[in-house]
């Protein structure tokens, strides 16, 4: 998985993040990638309306929500791998907790889909030169070079987190 965030003028946020994911599974050699950019419900949200430029934390953890969304009828009662680049989301993951607020929130949406896919999540560190989710993440899909079959993210799974969320929030309130 890797997330990605750079100063971008030309958003209202002034930065644009992407995420994006790969999976590969052992049972029948099936390889996917997806990726997309965040649309500007969640950049505000994270970015708090552009006060933070910096929100490369929480596209790091967001990729592994979408890994569950996308492939979690193939993570059923299984162990998973999840390979990330960045030390706070990793570690965060592992603990199940974050001092972050929206880094926390992710976790715990992240634990939900865990808990309701009955999968076992182990996270490593991956360089980021040596990640194929790092192409994805900020829109370039040449690393595919035909072999993985790049997967859609439905338009509305931003909104849908995002939705999700701000519910947990509220509840933690």
């Amino acid at each position: 998985t890797d997330g990605s965030c750079e100063p971008n003028d030309d958003n209202q946020f002034g930065i644009e993040s992407g995420y994006g994911a790969a999976m590969y599974d052992p049972d029948d050699n099936a390889l996917e990638m997806a990726g997309s950019y965040m649309n500007d419900n969640l950049l505000g949200f994270f970015s708090r309306g552009g006060e933070k430029p910096q929100i490369v934390g929480q596209a790091e953890i967001l990729p592994c929500l979408l890994a569950q969304t996308l492939w979690g009828h193939r993570m059923t009662k299984r162990p998973v791998i999840y390979y990330l680049d960045n030390e706070a989301a990793k570690y965060g993951l592992i603990k199940g907790s974050s001092p972050s607020r929206h880094n926390a929130l992710l976790i715990h949406k992240f634990l939900l889909y865990e808990q309701d896919v009955g999968s076992l999540g182990w996270f490593e560190r991956v360089a980021s030169a040596s990640n194929c989710a790092d192409g994805p993440s900020r829109g370039h899909w040449e690393i595919l070079q035909g072999k993985p079959r790049k997967v859609d993210i439905p338009e509305s799974w931003g909104d849908s987190v995002l939705r999700d969320l701000r519910a947990i929030d509220s509840y933690n309130a």
